[in-house]
């Protein structure tokens, strides 16, 4: 072989080899890239995983209903935990609420702004002033995307987008999810314009659907759950409220936010929102601004804004095969949702 042959030969395989390190070059870029853009992704969904998979579990078996209520309730709380609270450092108003629709939250505005009126000396509130005067205390959400318009994905999808839940604080107004379907379905059929059902839609059929009905609502839930891991949230039971209004509302004023709030006026605002005298109240309500919010729309008693209010209503509103269906569908959609004590029938 010729010495330009060996050139050559030489050459070709100086460009090999220059070839294959260029092709491992670009394999290992590429490999590279797609571990970063892994490790993003998983960053990202991250909560979702946490929420979606973990939190769904984090209730084992053996832990019941009632040891869950026992274990958030506010009227069992020892003085000692209503005492040196280190939260009131920092703290600012209005503050963060979240709740899903006909948990409570009216009456809640209620009970808030009528005690913090009273402390500034004012006990003559209309209806819609009550909301404005709550409003100063508690910034009140329903979460985006709005409940009654989306579905479960949609709310684990926004509960991400929105990272309200990264907050240092708030409030999270739960009810037991039996009530809260009941009275939801009346809400849309008498009055919430924005989000209506058909008239000829029976409660049943309401709670099949899979938008802005029971599922969503257990979705809800689940997903807000995770809350109960950050020491400056609090979580509210309608329940809790309804057993001990004056303990409850006193722990969330002047223990939690602070506010120093008369003894008196924690009674006066117990006793002036009443579901009895707010229906009273209601009946006469004006037919715009805020007071609108509680006149009712029809003859039947159920287009009330202020309906019935009880805990458990719903075993005198829903059939017994409606029942089964409800029972079934908690059983398997609520999961991360059962630290609020709503896994079994109260």
């Amino acid at each position: 072989m010729s010495t330009g042959d060996n050139s050559t030969s030489q050459r070709y395989r100086c460009a090999t080899k220059n070839r294959v390190r260029t092709s491992l070059l670009l394999i290992g870029v590429a490999m590279l890239s797609g571990v970063i853009f892994t490790i993003n992704v998983m960053s990202y969904y991250r909560p979702r995983l946490s929420v979606h998979t973990l939190r769904y579990t984090f209730v084992p078996p053996k832990e019941n209903s009632k040891w869950l209520r026992n274990r958030w309730d506010i009227c069992k709380k020892e003085a000692s935990d209503k005492t040196n609270n280190m939260l009131c450092r920092g703290h600012h108003r209005p503050l963060y609420t979240i709740s899903h629709p006909k948990s409570g939250r009216t009456w809640m505005r209620c009970l808030v702004g009528s005690a913090y009126a009273c402390n500034m000396k004012n006990k003559t509130l209309t209806l819609g002033k009550m909301v404005d005067w709550s409003e100063k205390v508690l910034n009140f959400n329903h979460g985006n995307p709005h409940p009654f318009e989306a579905t479960s994905r949609d709310i684990i999808n926004g509960f991400h987008m929105t990272e309200d839940y990264k907050r240092k604080r708030g409030i999270i107004i739960v009810r037991d999810p039996r009530d809260v379907i009941v009275s939801s379905y009346y809400e849309r059929l008498y009055r919430d314009s924005k989000h209506p059902i058909p008239g000829s839609m029976s409660i049943g059929d309401y709670l099949q659907l899979n938008r802005g009905s029971l599922k969503t609502l257990l979705m809800f839930l689940n997903v807000w759950s995770i809350v109960e891991e950050k020491p400056g949230w609090l979580i509210l039971r309608y329940e809790d409220v309804k057993e001990c209004p004056v303990i409850t509302l006193d722990y969330l004023l002047n223990y939690y936010m602070c506010l120093d709030i008369a003894s008196e006026c924690i009674s006066f605002a117990v006793q002036r929102c009443d579901f009895s005298t707010l229906q009273t109240q209601a009946e006469h309500a004006r037919t715009s601004g805020h007071g609108s919010i509680w006149a009712p729309k029809a003859e039947d008693e159920n287009s009330r804004k202020v309906r019935k209010g009880k805990v458990g209503g719903y075993r005198s509103e829903l059939s017994w095969e409606n029942i089964t269906f409800l029972e079934a569908t908690i059983k398997e959609h609520l999961l991360g949702g059962r630290i609020f004590g709503y896994g079994d029938p109260s």
